[in-house]
């Protein structure tokens, strides 16, 4: 079913989110939270599992440059302090354009 020609987002307050552009997955340590998904700013969008209500808003410090074994950096979206994980990189995985 086709929406009406006369649909826009705006009109009906709908917010289209930014896609994600990078995952990163980390170390499985029975942590809530295994994955994260990142806009192109390095915002983090999804977060998997669980816990999306803690980490949806941080902003991640350099993510073209995550690899394994690193440790992620970000900003606190609530206090603006430069925090970092506790859970190496697993694994990043990039959408290619």
């Amino acid at each position: 079913m086709n929406a009406p020609a006369e649909f826009k987002l705006p009109q009906y307050g709908l917010k289209v989110s930014p896609p994600v552009v990078t995952t990163i997955h980390f170390a499985d340590h029975g942590q809530d939270f295994l994955s994260w998904g990142l806009c192109a700013n390095g915002i983090v969008r999804e977060c998997f599992p669980m816990q999306g209500w803690v980490w949806n808003g941080h902003v991640v410090i350099n993510p073209a440059k995550l690899k394994r074994g690193a440790t992620v950096e970000f900003i606190d979206h609530m206090d603006l302090k430069l925090k970092n994980i506790r859970y190496a990189v697993a694994k990043v995985e990039r959408v290619k354009p």
